[in-house]
């Protein structure tokens, strides 16, 4: 995959009750328990990933052979990894006739916790891991005729590790965190979203480690922003290729990592950091323009 720059494209974003929205759907769903299996199962296309993942025991791992898989697949059980054989080698694009509260939703890959039966958060998922594969084309419209969709979508979660993936060509976001805390997302690409290529919202916990991934031609590259729970705060009046910053409900990022991450040609600044929460890491990423001045390498 060739380097390409980042590309901003200047506007109000759009309220973060899209994305707030689309959780409690997903949450409301129908997520079922199944049978233990294996430690490890090995899928081919044609076959069930979501299947797989039913019948896995919590710290197992899924292997996915080459090829694409026309589904969509949710991950509630502690432990899972969920393996490719390569991103452009093992790719999840969406289903003919999408089903179940992942699909139905357009998303490619769905991280879940626990929920009661009106979709709050009663436990997270702990420790899955997503890596090297390929996840495109979850892309729909939403009620508000924008799109939406995303390749990744995480809520409840802690600890979440996503490495080595492609997010490619998916509506609203390619990786989107909600409600969760940690996580760990390193060596991964996203293009072609609407809204932002990495959009991680933050509860209360440990921080995230973003390093050495590369986000362009999406509307933010990567967006880090605290939380506002059930409370959206309306548009943003920040905006850059990497964003770091506080809404006004909720604590302010706190320990946070963005390193080694590429931002070029964008608008207003490469990366944007409001400069509120402590213990935040902001270096070694190649951009030209920051804000403040002496964040890039």
């Amino acid at each position: 995959m060739s380097e390409q720059e980042s590309r901003f494209r200047p506007g109000t974003k759009r309220n973060l009750a899209v994305t707030v929205a689309l959780a409690s759907a997903v949450a409301a769903g129908v997520w079922t328990a199944a049978p233990a299996g294996a430690d490890t199962l090995v899928v081919h296309p044609g076959q069930s990933i979501q299947a797989a993942v039913d019948n896995a025991r919590p710290g197992s791992t899924i292997k996915l052979a080459a090829g694409v898989y026309h589904q969509s697949v949710g991950i509630t059980k502690d432990g899972i990894t969920l393996a490719g054989s390569g991103p452009g080698n093992s790719v999840i694009e969406p289903a003919a006739q999408p089903s179940g509260p992942c699909g139905s939703q357009q998303f490619g890959i769905c991280v879940v916790g626990h929920t009661d039966d009106n979709g709050n958060i009663t436990r997270p998922v702990l420790d899955v891991r997503v890596t090297n594969l390929s996840v495109k084309g979850f892309s729909a419209k939403g009620p508000d005729g924008q799109s939406a969709g995303a390749g990744i979508f995480i809520l409840g979660a802690t600890n979440v590790t996503v490495d080595h993936v492609v997010a490619a060509d998916n509506g609203s976001f390619g990786v989107v965190s909600v409600a969760s805390s940690g996580g760990r997302y390193l060596d991964d690409v996203a293009f072609g979203s609407a809204e932002a290529g990495f959009h991680i919202s933050l509860s209360a916990g440990p921080g995230v480690v973003m390093r050495h991934n590369h986000a362009y031609a999406n509307r933010y590259g990567i967006l880090v922003a605290s939380a506002s729970g059930d409370h959206p705060t309306g548009s943003s009046a920040i905006a850059g290729g990497i964003v770091v910053q506080s809404s006004p409900i909720g604590d302010p990022p706190t320990n946070i990592t963005v390193a080694g991450n590429d931002a070029i040609g964008n608008q207003p600044a490469d990366i944007v950091w409001d400069g509120t929460g402590t213990g935040n890491t902001l270096n070694t990423n190649d951009c030209e323009i920051s804000v403040p001045a002496q964040l890039c390498r």
